[in-house]
């Protein structure tokens, strides 16, 4: 077993299932320690009713303990055999908040696209940035993770730097990484000299510069990315802008709303 820590967003939704199995097939790979973190809490439009009805509060708290039972069942059900130590944090609570606890002493987390579900959802750019540990958003419908083409979206910042060094377990893996920037925010020098690197880690990186076709650069990279069949994109975001600016600019909004490849970002 490594000294790797992946943490695994096990909060109650609609695929975790998907989330699991793909989780497992990383840790295959990755043999990791794992940890997994449950809460459960209802969705804000439910939140005001039930701060004016006891009752109904109590109702909702039985719900939610419920809903941690079937993960914690699921959770189990997916790991009993691989025969790793597995910690494990639950309870009734919003689920940022929990699982930023959690995150400082995690290499990485593992999430998955936002699915319908009765519970809240944590935000997978919203912990990255407030944790500086890097998080896997993994493309909904899998049950396994191919890792055959990676993306690196690069532009010249330190958030990007850091995504490329905590992504290299994952790169690792991949048998193709296209190193990729957009018009004048990079030059093709820069990208070939980041592929440099990583061919020298023993990677197989090449470079692509791609002139500004759109009035943002996160369409240009998508649209590559989509092209290239990748299953894996990895970036920086930054916490002093916007939610929705803070990726190369605006590519955070245009890969929070994809569901073409996993995603992993780190601030």
């Amino acid at each position: 077993m490594s000294e790797y820590n992946l943490l695994i967003d096990a909060c109650p939704k609609d695929n975790l299932d998907f989330l699991l199995a793909c989780a497992r097939d990383l840790n295959r790979r990755l043999q990791a320690r794992l940890s997994g973190v449950c809460y459960a809490w209802p969705k804000s439009s439910t939140v005001g009713a039930l701060v004016a009805s006891p009752l109904s509060a109590m109702q909702e708290e039985a719900r939610m303990t419920v809903h941690l039972a079937g993960a914690r069942k699921a959770f189990q059900a997916a790991f009993a055999e691989t025969g790793l130590p597995v910690a494990w944090y639950e309870g009734i609570g919003e689920p940022n908040d929990r699982i930023l606890e959690q995150l400082y002493c995690a290499d990485l987390l593992a999430t998955i696209e936002s699915s319908s579900g009765p519970c809240t959802q944590a935000d997978p750019i919203d912990l990255a940035v407030r944790s500086g540990t890097p998080v896997l958003r993994i493309q909904h419908g899998l049950r396994e993770l191919p890792l055959r083409t990676a993306v690196v979206a690069w532009k010249d910042c330190a958030s990007a730097n850091r995504a490329l060094r905590v992504s290299r377990p994952l790169l690792a893996l991949a048998e193709r990484i296209y190193v990729i920037g957009v018009g004048d925010e990079v030059s093709r020098e820069r990208l070939e000299q980041i592929a440099a690197f990583l061919n020298d880690q023993g990677l197989k990186a090449d470079a692509e510069h791609l002139p500004s076709a759109h009035s943002n650069p996160g369409t240009d990279i998508m649209g590559q990315a989509f092209l290239w069949e990748a299953d894996l994109v990895v970036s920086g975001v930054k916490g002093e802008r916007s939610l929705r600016e803070r990726l190369l600019g605006d590519v955070t909004d245009k890969l929070a709303g994809y569901a073409g490849f996993s995603w992993l970002m780190c601030a």
